[in-house]
């Protein structure tokens, strides 16, 4: 977190969410996704590296969302 503090615009951004950056802690196998608003670092989410990828979130007959009728 202190990387993030130092240097918030040094991540990359997420391809779908321009707004949302992204970062790997590096002792732990987490990736924490953040935006900066002004002075302000808001940590939208905290994900462990080994999980499954979101992906399908928004698709309709995914493993994640309910299909669309």
């Amino acid at each position: 977190m202190e990387r993030v503090r130092r240097a918030p615009f040094s991540s990359p951004r997420v391809t779908q969410r321009s707004q949302v950056r992204v970062v790997t802690v590096v002792r732990y196998p987490f990736r924490i996704f953040y935006r900066v608003t002004g002075e302000f670092v808001h940590i939208v989410h905290i994900r462990h590296a080994s999980r499954r990828p979101l992906a399908g979130l928004n698709e309709p007959e995914s493993q994640y969302g309910s299909p669309r009728t």
